[in-house]
């Protein structure tokens, strides 16, 4: 849950139906597994390793330092980073 106070204004059973019917990732497994690209034990590895991959993402930031303000556009846009055309006229995505 990304907002701690939903229980202010939401029941639990909109939460649960929410999960259930309208969950990105509930509903990309469905379409997986009923398009037949995978079945549920390739399913649970892949979600295994997703959350191991996301522990440890955050394992590493609370042991960084805080970033400096100087380099609060690092990494932000690969363009900028790189110095493409791109950057130089604040075109990053479409053109």
């Amino acid at each position: 849950m990304a907002d701690a106070n939903h229980k202010k204004y939401r029941t639990p059973e909109e939460v649960e139906f929410m999960k259930e019917s309208r969950d990105p990732i509930t509903r990309w497994k469905a379409t997986l597994l009923a398009e037949g690209w995978i079945d549920k034990d390739r399913f649970e590895i892949m979600d295994a390793a997703a959350k191991l991959e996301a522990a440890a993402s955050v394992r590493f930031a609370d042991q960084a330092s805080p970033p400096e303000i100087v380099d609060i556009m690092k990494h932000v846009y690969w363009e900028t980073d790189n110095q493409t055309p791109a950057s130089k006229i604040g075109r990053h995505f479409f053109h």
